[in-house]
């Protein structure tokens, strides 16, 4: 009696996953988009800060270093 149970609560929990999600395939296409190698120029203007910072650091270091 048992088995038989489970097995109708399995059908039924799997016949309701279907119905929600759906089998797939009813999704958009996926278009495939390739990646560029541009820089774009917020990041340019962040490697220039980036570079900015990391010289005005060593420069600090070496006059903290210097006393």
């Amino acid at each position: 009696m048992t088995r038989q149970i489970s097995f109708l609560f399995s059908s039924a929990l799997l016949v309701s996953m279907f119905t929600f999600v759906g089998c797939g395939g009813s999704g958009g296409e996926a278009e495939f988009v390739p990646p560029t190698d541009e820089i774009s120029a917020e990041e340019l203007q962040e490697e220039e800060d980036y570079e900015k910072q990391m010289q005005q650091d060593q420069e600090r270091m070496q006059s903290e270093g210097s006393r």
